[in-house]
């Protein structure tokens, strides 16, 4: 039996929810495990599901032990709104801000490293805390910025503009400087479960892509009862949702591989993630029968241990090459030839909700 983490996170119903709600299912031979996305991830590291949808940076640091799908992928063209800090003042007027992170933003610290000096000017000193709601509350009380992820984030962001605070999408930063999207969320399968299946694994993988494929179209089709039900369930405003889902890309194509590995070999330059040199991505590869036995899976470097930038890397882990007709100065403001509008600020809740789902 294959067990598939279903994510309950509003940021990505689009992919999830017509599994929740009958208009998709899952192929014969897998089962749903409902929980979080942060939750679901500790599965898949722990072994107690089979595919779930990872970080990138989890992939990096257990890629001996995961392969990955080949679609579908969570990413956007532009503002993805699911890595977002948070401020009292403008970020670009920090020089080396004290930033809360709970256990779920190693991806968000590490993004930040490799676009604050560039992008916002200032290099970012990382305190752990308990969770995102504690990192949000930490404002007053002697934080400067907080990361927030997925939906935590899709909520927050809002109230914070409606108190008159910053929130900035690192999303946002890393395609201004870079001019490539970054995929945000990979689904991750053990290679243990594929051993443990092999006459079996790859047609059962293909079917459950298929599922995936065919929820997602399900998604588009009935995009205002999604909206309608992902208002009701968390509060949010419902034409920030139809921008939100409508910023979404689920397929992994060239330029999305371009991003990803923009991504690994920045963060690998300056000692932040592993090196990636390829993707191992199934069922694509020829013969699983001669493959090397999996590794156990590891946990995620907590927040307080990562690496810092130094000076001698500064100037080379975020090279231009990708956006040459743009010109980023101090609080990531790009001149008129930029290609991108800015993004339109959605309407706020008004207060900022520090409830954990």
């Amino acid at each position: 039996m294959l067990k598939f983490g279903l994510t309950k996170d509003i940021d990505v119903w689009p992919i999830f929810f017509p599994f929740q709600a009958g208009w998709s299912f899952l192929p014969s031979g897998a089962e749903l495990v409902e929980g979080t996305a942060n939750e679901n991830q500790a599965r898949l590291l722990a072994g107690e599901v089979d595919v779930a949808l990872i970080t990138p940076l989890a992939y990096a640091q257990n890629q001996q032990a995961l392969y990955l799908l080949p679609t579908p992928v969570r990413a956007s063209d532009l503002s993805s709104d699911a890595i977002t800090i948070i401020s009292k003042k403008r970020p670009d007027q920090f020089e080396k801000p004290v930033v809360a992170g709970g256990p779920s933003s190693q991806m968000g610290q590490v993004l930040l490293k490799l676009v604050g000096s560039r992008y916002f000017g200032f290099e970012p000193e990382f305190k752990a805390v308990e969770s995102e709601a504690v990192a949000l509350e930490s404002l007053n009380n002697g934080s400067d910025i907080c990361i927030l992820s997925g939906e935590a984030a899709l909520k927050a962001s809002q109230a914070a503009l409606a108190r008159g605070y910053f929130a900035e999408d690192l999303t946002k930063a890393w395609w201004i400087l870079t001019g490539v999207p970054l995929p945000l969320g990979l689904f991750g399968l053990r290679r243990q479960w594929v051993e443990a299946h092999q006459s079996e694994a790859e047609g059962l993988i293909r079917k459950l892509i298929q599922s995936l494929r065919t929820a997602l179209q399900h998604s588009r089709e009935q995009q205002d009862t999604l909206c309608e039900q992902a208002a009701q369930q968390s509060g949010l405003d419902i034409a920030a949702l139809e921008i939100h889902f409508r910023q979404q890309r689920y397929e992994l194509r060239e330029m999305q591989l371009r991003g990803l590995f923009e991504f690994y070999r920045r963060a690998a330059d300056v000692g932040l993630s592993p090196a990636v040199k390829d993707l191992a991505l199934f069922p694509e590869l020829s013969d699983n029968s001669k493959a090397a036995a999996a590794p156990a899976l590891k946990a995620l470097t907590p927040l307080e241990t990562l690496p810092t930038s130094n000076q001698n890397s500064k100037n080379r882990n975020v090279p231009r090459e990708q956006a040459p007709d743009l010109r980023v100065i101090k609080g990531g403001k790009a001149d008129k030839s930029a290609p991108a509008k800015p993004k339109q600020p959605i309407k706020p809740k008004e207060v900022i909700d520090t409830n954990e789902e």
